[in-house]
């Protein structure tokens, strides 16, 4: 697969941010000018990469140019794919940047003394196990969004019981979703 669709496809997919794509895109913008079809690479060039609302017109654009110009590149682009690049000996950028992404971290601690709000709650969780940033604000967001993400192998709520003093209901909650992963040892800790 070129550079430049597999950069498309990866960024479509959400493994690359728009930061990512755009920095990757200017480095090499050349090869790109000479590649992409004139319509294409300008409506990159044209996207203003600080407001979401063109980083989602371009994603649904390139994903359309995708589907209909490289159906099995955009098909093929899946996690296996990246797994391929993860394992792999490129040490080019996006194969450092996938690496860095989905790296398993050894520990997570979450000072969870300072939360008093459902919303702080699921602010803290969504930052600290770096959930997507199109990961809604609410449990059920997190619930669908809980296996697609990389948890650590061990989870350290830290003074989890004033959590579960302030928001006994919402604590549950979220004591429920985070048990749904049995590859992480979790523990809520008293102190």
């Amino acid at each position: 697969m070129n550079l430049h669709i597999e950069l498309m496809c990866l960024f479509v997919n959400d493994d690359l941010t728009s930061e990512q794509f755009e920095t990757i895109f200017l480095d090499h913008i050349a090869e790109f000018e000479n590649l992409l079809e004139s319509s294409i690479y300008l409506k990159i060039v044209c996207t203003n990469f600080t407001k979401k609302n063109d980083v989602i017109s371009l994603k649904n654009f390139l994903r359309e140019y995708l589907i209909s110009d490289y159906p099995d590149d955009i098909n093929h682009t899946n996690d296996s794919y990246i797994d391929k690049i993860i394992d792999s000996d490129r040490n080019d950028t996006i194969a450092e940047l996938l690496r860095k992404r989905y790296e398993k971290k050894k520990l997570v601690s979450i000072e969870c003394s300072n939360i008093n709000t459902p919303k702080q709650l699921i602010a803290v969780i969504k930052e600290m196990l770096q959930f997507p940033k199109n990961c809604g604000n609410s449990f059920d967001a997190i619930n669908d969004l809980i296996y697609d993400i990389i948890f650590p192998e061990k989870l350290i709520l830290k003074n989890w019981n004033t959590v579960e003093k302030k928001l006994p209901r919402e604590s549950e909650i979220i004591r429920n979703i985070l048990h749904k992963r049995t590859d992480c040892e979790i523990v809520f800790n008293e102190s």
